[in-house]
């Protein structure tokens, strides 16, 4: 298993892209409408092989080293955001324990009092029901109240977790990721995450729950 290409074996092996290029270099991947992702390192090379590859118009990048990020956004004028994160991977065949925590599927009634929680779209209500749409947002509850919530994000890396704050201390993210982890492994799939860089408590999650850090970052650009 590579951890730093773990993002686009898993993409592939699950259906959710396509390739549109591979070569000894590495490879060029396609996610839905406009996400393209890649494991060439040098931005040279990534920018000459997209010349040859009919791309959305407007795409978004994810990508593994500063030197393309820096390529693609500069040849396709990306002036948006531009997140550089760490790839966590859960290499194990047996989840972590989560105890009898109450997990289940995001209510739609409960995505009005999750999206003031979460922050890296921009529109949190839209993204989240989206994501409860697709059966892959999970809310966990205290006496029947929302507590926290964890998903994948449409490429298949975990995420959008969030702990509400009277519940933060209780050890609820552990138990969900751990969750999400065994969702997963349960289906045959390898669960893996991107961790932004400089978040501390979340490296330090993903540590805790025994996830291997990839060599390489990934880098998303938009």
């Amino acid at each position: 298993m590579n951890c730093s290409t773990i993002d686009i074996d898993e993409l592939l092996r699950r259906g959710g892209g396509r390739i549109l290029y591979k070569g000894p270099e590495g490879r060029i991947a396609q996610h839905g409408e406009d996400l393209i992702l890649s494991d060439i390192t040098s931005g040279k090379t990534l920018c000459d092989r997209l010349s040859f590859l009919l791309l959305p118009r407007e795409p978004g990048f994810c990508v593994k080293s500063q030197d393309a990020a820096d390529a693609v956004q500069e040849r396709f004028h990306l002036h948006g955001r531009r997140t550089p994160c760490a790839q966590w991977v859960y290499r194990k065949d047996t989840a972590p324990g989560f105890g009898g925590a109450d997990i289940r599927p995001l209510a739609e009634a409960d995505i009005p009092l999750a999206a003031p929680h979460y922050h890296l779209a921009h529109n949190s209500a839209a993204y989240l029901k989206k994501r409860a749409d697709a059966g892959e947002l999970w809310g966990i509850y205290e006496y029947g109240r929302l507590a926290g919530f964890m998903g994948l994000h449409g490429e298949g890396s975990m995420g959008i977790l969030a702990i509400l704050p009277e519940y933060r201390r209780k050890g609820l993210a552990s138990a969900l990721e751990a969750w999400v982890i065994d969702w997963h492994l349960r289906r045959g799939w390898v669960p893996y995450g991107h961790v932004i860089e400089g978040n501390d408590a979340s490296t330090a999650l993903q540590q805790r729950l025994g996830l291997t850090k990839a060599e390489l970052p990934a880098i998303w650009v938009f």
